[in-house]
């Protein structure tokens, strides 16, 4: 767990091994995080995406203890509730023959990455007491979570 939570370097310079089983443990730690301590985990989402600096895992989570997490969330891993979001089914309109798909260029690349960039301000614009949870914001990065470029 506490590996798992360091990681900050890059897989290059890690066995295979070690990569896979950070990559495992981090995930899990997502999952249990995201699951049990919703309000922590989506601070901690909210400064991620203000790319703000310091300690921002300890600020969100600051009675966090890696060894008594390790248990928790092997039990969790094993036993644990989760949370289960239904969503209906959109309607679709589409085909295998209405859908085209095609390379973008470098403008049109630059285009969708305004647009999503602007979407993400738009979201941390909301009233702030707004109960959502972190993976639905546009602006969650799970491989930032996970330590990954």
């Amino acid at each position: 767990m506490r590996d798992a939570v360091a990681w900050s370097r890059g897989n290059a310079s890690l066995e295979e091994t070690e990569v896979n089983g950070l990559y495992g443990t981090s995930w899990a730690l997502f999952h249990w995080l995201y699951n049990t301590q919703t309000d922590a985990f989506n601070q901690y989402q909210v400064a991620l995406a203000r790319k703000e600096s310091g300690a921002i895992f300890e600020k969100a989570f600051p009675k966090f203890d890696a060894d008594k997490a390790n248990l928790e969330l092997y039990q969790y891993m094993k036993h644990g509730k989760f949370l289960e979001t239904a969503m209906p089914l959109f309607p679709g309109k589409w085909s295998q023959k209405s859908l085209v798909t095609r390379e973008l260029g470098p403008e049109e690349i630059r285009g969708v990455k305004a647009l999503l960039d602007e979407a993400g301000k738009e979201h941390l614009k909301k009233d702030p007491d707004e109960e959502q949870h972190p993976a639905a914001s546009p602006t969650f990065d799970a491989r930032a979570l996970c330590g990954l470029p």
